[in-house]
């Protein structure tokens, strides 16, 4: 039977997950009410969260790194905001990285690039081409440099533009350099992703105006 302190402690942790519960869902209505927050992109977020909570992540073999994206799959409408964390895992020391990625411009468009808080520090190239489907991402860590799973490289926000699928694949160009200049990247264990775009927006509902002519009306009522 558990003590006293056994069950202040459990009381604890559940007033303070509680509160952040009830703070998280009002930072979400203030979001929304203030229309800083699309509710179709919120639903999208939520739709595709656990995924991103249980995504397996992948473990590098000896000296060895391999890209991965953590969120793999998922299904939008056109017009949904989605992201995507491209992340690298290292079993030794990388000091660049060179991450060219392509995708299908016709069903996805990219909004923006965002590497704050990625394991890197020093940006010389990061971009993205709407037109050729082709995000282009090159950076550094000075030394001893990145060593361990799960580091960001940079957030890529998509959009959702007309029905079909488009995977996410990785240019064989790409590289993650040790200091001295070894490539060791696995490209083959390295993973891509795959999202598609169901299902069109409702139509707009009929907004023409009933037009009467000689007291006989015509037009949709």
């Amino acid at each position: 039977q558990p003590d006293d302190g056994q069950l202040a402690a459990v009381t604890t942790s559940m007033r303070y997950f509680l509160i952040f519960s009830f703070l998280f869902l009002l930072v979400i209505f203030l979001a929304v009410a203030t229309g800083d927050l699309n509710i179709a992109d919120l639903l999208s977020f939520l739709q595709t969260l656990p995924s991103r909570i249980f995504i397996s992540q992948v473990t590098p073999g000896p000296n060895e790194a391999v890209f991965y994206l953590s969120l793999e799959s998922g299904n939008f409408n056109p017009g949904n905001n989605f992201s995507v964390d491209l992340k690298v895992s290292a079993s030794t020391a990388i000091t660049s990285i060179k991450a060219y990625l392509n995708f299908n411009p016709a069903i996805l468009s990219v909004v923006s690039l965002n590497s704050s808080g990625s394991a890197f520090s020093n940006w010389w190239e990061n971009t993205f081409n709407n037109a050729t489907g082709k995000i282009q991402l090159q950076a550094s860590i000075p030394t001893p440099g990145f060593n361990g799973t799960g580091g960001l490289v940079t957030t890529i926000n998509f959009r959702a533009v007309v029905v079909g699928t488009s995977a996410i694949t990785y240019d064989t160009s790409s590289l993650a350099l040790k200091p001295d200049d070894t490539n060791i990247l696995n490209l083959t264990r390295s993973t891509g992703a795959s999202f598609t775009v169901s299902s069109s927006p409702p139509p707009p509902g009929d907004t023409t105006s009933p037009v009467r002519s000689n007291g006989q009306p015509t037009g949709t009522l």
